[in-house]
């Protein structure tokens, strides 16, 4: 596959090993992705990710703390709002799906892990994605205890043995309302021709702390 300048998908915020990086979107041409994640369409739960994209445990039907599970809607609790996916008819067809996690302080592992190949030397990239958390704190059901999400994001070489940047979210709290998020950071390579991109839980475990990520680009 010949190298883009592509958008990758999924870094909310982004840390360099040394400093800060600039959160925001590239202004210039992205290109083509050459990698995009919707999670399918369907109104049946799943299929479970392929082995080795996610440490957490599938589940047909609403997660508990260290499961997930790929729905066209987010309500599997009375205390998660309801919302289609971010694109919902859009993009992916009538009943999109979107990735549900429901974290904890234990399964600290990857929430979604992908190796992108393909890259061009010396060049800039736009990593984006969507995230919502689910909890409604309008049910009180949490109180003040509500537990934010809050994702550390990894970015390491192809061996995965040199982490080359990483990043947390910062904590976001529930909303009144379903309120989809996007988020955006400018990255520019090196000598990298590919990387491994992981998505961590950096949260707490407690009342809280759930959450959907759609449109990984």
């Amino acid at each position: 596959m010949p190298c883009n300048q592509i958008k990758f998908a999924f870094l909310f915020f982004f840390l360099s090993v040394s400093s800060y990086a600039q959160l925001g979107f590239c202004n210039g041409s992205k290109g083509s992705p050459i990698f995009t994640e919707d999670f399918g369409n369907g109104t049946t739960y799943g299929p479970a990710l392929p082995a080795g994209v996610t440490t957490y445990t599938f589940i047909t039907g609403a997660p508990q703390d260290g499961q997930y599970t790929l729905f066209y809607h987010s309500n599997q609790f009375t205390t998660w709002h309801y919302s289609l996916d971010h694109t919902p008819d859009a993009t992916n067809g009538p009943n999109g799906k979107m990735l549900l996690m429901n974290a904890n302080a234990v399964t600290s592992g990857d929430f979604y892990k992908k190796t992108v190949t393909g890259l061009c030397v010396n060049t800039t990239f736009e990593f984006s994605a969507w995230l919502m958390n689910v909890y409604n704190p309008t049910t009180n059901y949490c109180g003040a205890g509500q537990i934010p999400i809050n994702v550390r994001f990894e970015i390491w070489d192809a061996t995965e043995t040199v982490l080359l940047r990483s990043g947390n979210t910062g904590n976001i709290f529930g909303s009144p309302t379903p309120l989809w998020q996007q988020f955006a950071l400018v990255f520019t390579t090196t000598n990298q021709t590919s990387v491994v991109l992981k998505m961590k839980n950096n949260g707490l475990g407690g009342c809280g702390n759930d959450l959907a990520i759609d449109d990984i680009s």
